[in-house]
């Protein structure tokens, strides 16, 4: 009857995934760092993955819980409209807390997003969709956010049974 695991980093890569598939539930990455007192503002990089609206939902409630501002992100690799069209379906899943919402300009992702961290208590990203191979030989945005971020990093993967997940599905 357990809807959420919390873990800390430094399990390995994969840990969390395979934590998923064998207990079912949804399973948050925290890093160790965590010593936060009090938590005033969480930055959600959003990128319409299958966990974006973990993403949306856990800095959601890290900020209501915290009486925190959550700033939506959306890194823009090269032109388009999707950013702001995701972007402004999850302003409205957060309409309980302060929210603000950018798009940015940035290569590579990773890189930008850790940069922004800089300005915020708490990160919020998704879990990897590559495969571990892949991500060994292309690099995952998410890795790297943990690696380098200079903040709390929080990271969020959906129970493989999308139907029970405590957090919802992708910004549709």
């Amino acid at each position: 009857d357990v809807d959420v695991v919390v873990l800390p980093e430094g399990g390995g890569p994969g840990t969390d995934g395979r934590v998923a598939r064998r207990t079912g539930c949804d399973v948050l990455t925290v890093t160790t760092e965590y010593r936060l007192p009090t938590i005033s503002s969480v930055l959600a990089p959003v990128a319409g993955g299958e966990h974006s609206g973990g993403v949306v939902d856990v800095a959601g409630a890290l900020a209501s819980a915290h009486d925190a501002w959550v700033e939506l992100l959306y890194v823009r690799p090269g032109s388009g409209a999707h950013g702001a069209r995701l972007l402004e379906r999850a302003s409205r899943r957060l309409a309980a807390v302060e929210v603000d919402s950018r798009v940015v300009e940035g290569r590579p992702v990773a890189d930008t997003i850790c940069e922004e961290s800089d300005y915020y208590d708490v990160s919020v990203v998704g879990a990897p969709q590559k495969g571990r191979l892949r991500q060994f030989v292309f690099g995952s945005t998410t890795r790297a956010v943990e690696r380098d971020a200079n903040n709390v990093v929080v990271t969020v993967r959906r129970r493989p049974d999308r139907a029970q997940s405590l957090f919802s599905g992708p910004l549709r």
